[in-house]
């Protein structure tokens, strides 16, 4: 089998779990979907969507838990917001499996967690109390950012710092959106964990915490989506190079990893500032930067600049009061924690800023040129007279 019908019978077993189970069930012509995998993940995909659509039926036409409340939260709501989170990470674990080319049985859902893997526990010893109350601290949104480089030398750490970043964000984006009640709820369940978490490192002084290598990070979230945009583009054009999308990633990986040591090697040599480096994340306070681009933290520099932007087009799309300026905290944070790192530049943000600021040096260079010729066209050339002399009377 070719490995261009593998990859469509893996396209097709995950698109399964984009509510397409049933459908794909009714075919039997095309081999890549008339076959044992695909069809048995559409099968699990379509008792899935059916026994989510009875159960929410259920739930609904019986109102459980109605009538009660905890801490002035509605259980019926927490209860119907609990299934819908189930339901789709079903789903997507499903798909997961699919990606990786294996089945997915109903019959594994009591033994998930334990047959496959699916939680992985991490444990790490603390080695003192300043360390213990440090990732206590970590979780506490936003502050925890600037906890995070001093405790690297935990492995567990990198899990704890995306539960605090993905879990922040989640919740501030119901918030902004004006889901308060959901985000109230997730916001109890994330402080509830964070106690539990307390209460074992205090007890047993070890970090436990699932293990989240396989979920991304931002970075790595950022190199992901530019090699999905390369594929789709070389597929979309017919390019002749067109391969896998592993491929794709792995080449921008790779050059990720080159710029990153480019950047590095070419910004030591350079002098420090003359100021303190959390200036350079003060909103608008940081232009001063401006003049100080020839630095070793240029890019410190680019990433103050690009707060400064961002939080102008929220306030002009959204209203100076608006809530969504909260999400400039994320960026603010983070830069401010990784202030000593030389080279550390915001995912997508930078490269932006980047283009920007080229596109910038090329006007000034334009410009520069119409002024010189604009200077050119406006001086008058006078042309001297010749004298009249009796020579030249002589030849009129």
């Amino acid at each position: 089998m070719s490995q261009t019908i593998e990859q469509k019978i893996i396209n097709n077993a995950i698109s399964a779990y984009f509510l397409l189970g049933p459908l794909l069930l009714f075919n039997k012509s095309n081999s890549a979907i008339n076959n044992s995998f695909v069809r048995a993940h559409a099968k699990t995909s379509t008792i899935l969507l059916l026994w989510g659509i009875l159960v929410w039926i259920f739930i609904w036409f019986f109102q459980f838990l109605s009538k009660y409340s905890i801490f002035s939260y509605d259980l019926f709501y927490i209860l119907k917001t609990l299934y819908v989170i189930s339901i789709f990470s079903l789903f997507v674990y499903g798909a997961f499996r699919a990606y990786s080319g294996k089945k997915f049985d109903i019959a594994e859902l009591p033994d998930i967690t334990r047959a496959n893997k699916i939680v992985q526990i991490s444990k790490n010893i603390v080695q003192n109390e300043h360390d213990k109350t440090s990732i206590i601290m970590s979780y506490i949104p936003f502050y925890g950012y600037f906890l995070f480089p001093s405790l690297e030398k935990y492995p567990s750490i990198q899990s704890v710092n995306k539960i605090n970043l993905y879990s922040t964000f989640i919740i501030l984006l119901f918030y902004t959106s004006g889901k308060v009640n959901i985000a109230s709820i997730l916001l109890l369940a994330y402080i509830i964990y964070v106690v539990y978490i307390a209460l074992n490192l205090y007890v047993k002084w070890e970090i436990r915490i699932p293990k989240l290598e396989k979920l991304w990070s931002i970075e790595e979230l950022y190199i992901r989506a530019k090699a999905f945009v390369l594929y789709l583009f070389n597929y979309t054009t017919r390019d002749h190079r067109f391969r896998e999308y592993e491929l794709y990633y792995k080449i921008e990986k790779a050059a990720h990893v080159k710029q990153a040591k480019l950047i590095l090697k070419d910004l030591l040599p350079r002098r420090s500032l003359p100021f303190p480096k959390w200036i350079l994340y003060i909103p608008f306070i940081n232009i001063v930067g401006i003049f100080f681009l020839d630095t070793r933290y240029k890019t410190h520099i680019i990433n103050g600049l690009c707060i400064d932007v961002l939080l102008i087009l929220i306030w002009i799309t959204t209203g100076f009061n608006s809530a969504y300026s909260l999400f400039i905290l994320f960026p603010l944070s983070y830069g401010l924690a990784y202030r000593r790192k030389i080279d550390y530049r915001f995912p997508l943000i930078y490269d932006i800023a980047k283009i920007e600021m080229k596109a910038w040096e090329k006007a000034k260079e334009i410009g520069q040129e119409l002024r010189v010729k604009s200077k050119q066209n406006t001086q008058t050339v006078f042309t001297p007279k010749k004298a009249i002399t009796p020579d030249t009377k002589k030849d009129d």
